[in-house]
């Protein structure tokens, strides 16, 4: 990937602590390779077939004496969910996490939005990468925490 690299660093908080943590991370140059799907990695199109978002998820529990790993990719375009997918992490029948991503490119909110839902209390880290741009958005939460729906309509920018 092309750098350097900028991190813009926003955390929410509440009774508790800390809920949310969402870093930014942009590079000063273009890549030019579109995602490519693996086990762990959801490629997400913006335009029909151009995989421009790379989507990983990590997780980690201090929970049943501690589990960590990579999300499992539930890609659903087979579907026709072009800009959208799944993640589960200990057993494929059941999902922890949709994810999607939509274009919001007007003059009026020149942004990528990004929205998802996981359905866990376990530590969870989403990391976007625009292909594209090599722009990256990470959105954490601890352990032990319920996770938050994240509707994020500033992501990434559209170029």
């Amino acid at each position: 990937a092309a750098g350097p690299w900028y991190a813009l660093v926003d955390g929410a908080s509440g009774p508790g602590g800390p809920y949310q943590l969402v870093t930014t991370l942009y590079a000063t140059g273009r890549l030019t390779a579109p995602c490519v799907p693996t086990p762990t990695s959801l490629c997400l199109d913006d335009l029909p077939g151009d995989r421009r978002f790379k989507v990983e998820v990590a997780y980690q529990t201090a929970q049943n004496g501690g589990l960590s790993g990579a999300g499992n990719a539930v890609p659903l375009a087979n579907l026709g969910f072009q800009h959208g997918g799944a993640f589960w992490f200990f057993s494929k029948d059941n999902p922890e996490m949709l994810i999607k991503i939509l274009n919001a490119c007007t003059s009026a909110t020149p942004r990528y939005w990004v929205f998802f839902s996981a359905g866990t209390n376990v530590a969870l880290t989403v990391t976007v990468t625009d292909t594209a741009t090599g722009r990256v958005k990470v959105y954490s939460n601890p352990d032990l925490h319920t996770a938050v729906p994240v509707s994020d309509t500033d992501a990434l920018p559209c170029t």
